[in-house]
């Protein structure tokens, strides 16, 4: 038994070092205690809903009202910094890595969190 609980701190730990990318939230509780949805950026959405938002996140309202999201984009982590920059592009919730000193070549991507 200390095993199986050394174990689940040992990925609860390793879970939040990462670089997550998404998030919970727990119930907003309204007037008369009452659970009606997710608020997510002043919007209250229905239980039970998945919805994109303009910054590249996929969204869910769960039976519960718990509101979960998730990034989209996968973002580099691993290029040559020096000689390169990442440049999000919203539009199409994508990022490319170029040259800092001519933006029209595109860099190597090494890895990426999503």
């Amino acid at each position: 038994m200390r095993y199986l609980l050394a174990a689940l701190c040992l990925i609860a730990v390793l879970a939040c070092s990462c670089d997550a990318q998404c998030f919970v939230n727990p119930p907003n509780v309204f007037p008369r205690n009452q659970i009606r949805g997710c608020l997510y950026e002043g919007k209250v959405h229905p239980l039970d809903s998945e919805w994109k938002t303009k910054d590249c996140k996929k969204c869910n309202c769960n039976p519960d009202g718990y509101l979960g999201c998730c990034n989209t984009a996968a973002q580099p982590v691993d290029f040559d910094k020096e000689h390169c920059k990442s440049v999000f592009y919203e539009k199409e919730c994508l990022y490319k890595v170029v040259r800092k000193d001519d933006p029209s070549k595109e860099c190597e991507v090494y890895s990426m969190v999503s």
